[in-house]
């Protein structure tokens, strides 16, 4: 296009101000919109895909934790402790019936268990690891 067609007046556009048309034509030419649009579009996908990294990442960590609180903080059935532990829940139930490990009682049908203190009381009906001696074992 040239300056003249675009001026109505019909004045001649001076060198400076064919050089600006020529670069607003440019820049608001179809093919450098699509070229701002892509790149927009682009910058807009990568920023979206950092916060949904960040979301991914973040919900990752409140999985592992309440992973690790169900472990050993919340309350378990001794079915549940016993899959765990290799025990069966009735020698459980008997362990908490003569006091040797703790237990919950939440009305009088639902005994519920903590992972960490079955597994501390355990450690204590065992007594200490050194000087104990296993079946077969004999004495030098």
């Amino acid at each position: 296009m040239t300056p003249k067609a675009n001026n109505p007046s019909g004045h001649r556009a001076s060198a400076e101000e064919e050089q600006n048309l020529l670069l607003l034509e440019e820049k608001y030419s179809p093919s450098s919109t699509v070229a701002q649009l892509t790149d927009l579009a682009l910058q807009a996908l990568a920023a979206l895909s950092a916060a949904l990294a960040a979301d991914l990442k973040a919900q990752e960590e409140r999985q592992e934790a309440a992973e690790t609180k169900t472990d050993s903080e919340c309350y378990l059935t001794a079915k549940a402790i016993g899959e765990r532990l290799s025990i069966s829940p009735a020698l459980l139930q008997s362990w908490a019936r003569e006091g040797k490990i703790r237990r919950y009682q939440f009305g009088p049908r639902y005994v519920r268990f903590k992972l960490s203190e079955v597994l501390e009381d355990r450690e204590a009906m065992q007594g200490p690891a050194t000087g104990r001696q296993g079946r077969g074992s004999r004495k030098d």
